[in-house]
């Protein structure tokens, strides 16, 4: 089975966190590839970056070979290998590429580098997310399993999400217990 656009779509505005997605991921809509790039930098995202506008990454690095350098690439080339393989999986191969042609040419030479293959790898495999489900299921259990890890709300449907109405998180209902 294969995703379409709206549900890789439907699903990032369930479980991306409103604060941390890029703008983009609402004005550009579902015929963009912005939808699953976001549901990859979520599924790469820790508790603290999920809290923050863009993930943390909006950041201007001073250094481009420095730690926090490598890290700000390392996160978007594992949020890239997210969303590349939920696009070309769902058959939506020319918005893949569309994301790929959009890169800057330093992130995407820097994923060539030993350095970044491990951090990605290392990222890949500290989120559990070395393999992606292929089913629109199975990425809600893996999406949901991270909003409940990170702590952050998400919502039974798209009109839920754009509406307000929300499903409680684990450390939510445990307030009011």
């Amino acid at each position: 089975m294969r995703l379409s656009l709206a549900q890789i779509r439907d699903l990032a505005y369930r479980f991306v966190p409103g604060r941390a997605a890029d703008d983009r991921l609402y004005t550009y809509g579902a015929r963009s590839w912005w939808p699953a790039h976001e549901i990859g930098h979520f599924l790469v995202a820790t508790p603290r970056e999920c809290r923050r506008y863009m993930f943390d990454l909006d950041i201007t690095v001073p250094s481009a070979t420095g730690p926090r350098y490598q890290y700000a690439v390392a996160k978007e080339i594992a949020a890239i290998s997210v969303s590349q393989r939920l696009l070309r999986r769902s058959n939506h191969v020319r918005l893949a590429d569309e994301e790929i042609e959009y890169t800057d040419q330093d992130t995407l030479d820097c994923s060539h580098e030993s350095w970044c293959k491990r951090a990605v790898g290392r990222l890949l495999r500290v989120h559990r997310i070395r393999r992606l489900p292929i089913t629109l299921d199975g990425m809600e259990a893996v999406l949901e399993r991270k909003a409940r890890e990170v702590g952050t709300k998400f919502y039974a449907s798209r009109r839920e999400a754009l509406g307000g109405s929300r499903v409680q998180t684990d450390s939510e209902a445990s307030k009011w217990r």
